[in-house]
């Protein structure tokens, strides 16, 4: 039977059968020395010129790891449907590292689509090869396309399904990452559902409470943590993201914290609390600005901005002119956001004399 793909251009060396076990060997050896394309050709010559029972599952599986090395899910997917219509068994062995190729190529609806096809075959996973597949698309960024609701569903539907111990294991960590930009209330089952919540997974809960404004819920996990791990340190990120959404109380509570911590505090968490110093008291904006410079803090275009823009709110155009003094001393091009609170001052200023 030919395969669409059974052609090299690569090894023209004809295929003799009692050179089967030593092509296997070549192959395995391009694997390992990082050539998978040479390893892939071999593999083509003895898929079109090998007799049906020399195909074993450790040829098939050579094959696989040649494509997965070379990210390459459509020779993958060749290689099964090749199986498939020879008859051949496709085992968890196989389904696993099929699998891993179609997360390696972020080929999301496909991954989808074939992990289903093996749910319906009876096909289960090992707890530990289904660990490492959600470790795998964990690895991947934020925004990547295999970090979407429906992939982390299909592993989640798996292992719920299939009654894995997940509150027990090390994969309710990873489920409380993923699930942390994606589905919030899967969050909140799995802290409910966990006995045996980890540092890790705290922070990823209340950084996933922040990121979505359940501030009140936030806070009072952070008190949690407190008490529960006392000695560790919540990341900056965290008190970014709570400093910048939190009431003001909240926010110099946090602040606090931090510096309780000793948590090295950078420009965007100095920018975090003048944005909520805005928002609620803007004549403390201008306070807070004071001290950054006093502690020498490194400001920049933004940080002006802030105080430009709380001297707008106080309607203060003496205090605006100033701040642009102070721009020009220091070689801050001050930009539109600063140029326009300024305008409006002085025009303000014009029209009540």
């Amino acid at each position: 039977m030919k395969c669409s793909f059974c052609t090299s251009n690569h090894i023209e060396d004809q295929w003799n059968s009692k050179y089967h076990s030593e092509a296997q060997e070549l192959m395995q050896f391009f694997c390992k020395i990082g050539q998978p394309f040479k390893s892939l050709d071999l593999f083509k010559i003895i898929l079109e010129n090998a007799p049906k029972s020399r195909k074993n599952s450790s040829f098939f599986t050579t094959g696989l790891l040649s494509c997965e090395q070379l990210q390459d899910h459509k020779s993958a997917t060749e290689i099964k449907e090749f199986m498939e219509n020879s008859g051949v068994i496709l085992d968890q062995k196989f389904w696993f590292r099929y699998l891993r190729i179609l997360v390696a190529s972020e080929v999301p609806e496909k991954f989808v689509s074939e992990f289903k096809n093996m749910e319906e075959t009876g096909v289960i996973l090992h707890p530990s090869s289904l660990y490492t597949l959600v470790k795998y698309v964990e690895t991947y960024p934020r925004n990547s396309s295999m970090r979407t609701l429906s992939v982390v569903d299909c592993l989640w539907d798996f292992a719920i399904t299939h009654k894995y111990d997940i509150y027990n294991s090390p994969l309710v960590d990873l489920f409380v990452r993923l699930y942390s930009s994606l589905d919030l209330e899967k969050v909140v089952l799995l802290w409910r559902n966990n006995p045996n919540i980890t540092v890790d997974a705290y922070k990823d809960y209340i950084y996933a409470l922040a990121r979505n404004n359940v501030i009140d819920k936030a806070m009072e996990m952070v008190k949690h943590f407190e008490v529960k791990f006392p000695t560790r340190k919540l990341p900056r990120v965290i008190f970014t993201a709570l400093i910048k959404r939190a009431s003001l109380e909240e926010a110099e509570y946090m602040w606090a914290k931090l510096q309780k911590d000793g948590v090295k505090v950078d420009l965007e968490l100095y920018h975090s609390l003048l944005g909520n110093y805005l928002k609620e008291v803007p004549e403390q904006a201008l306070v807070f600005f004071e001290q950054m410079k006093k502690l020498k803090v490194p400001v920049n275009v933004v940080t002006y901005e802030f105080a430009f823009r709380a001297a707008s709110k106080l309607k203060d155009a003496d205090k605006a002119l100033k701040l642009l003094s102070e721009m020009k001393e220091s070689g801050i091009q001050p930009n539109r956001t600063c140029y326009v609170a300024l305008a409006s001052l002085l025009l303000s200023k014009v029209r009540i004399k």
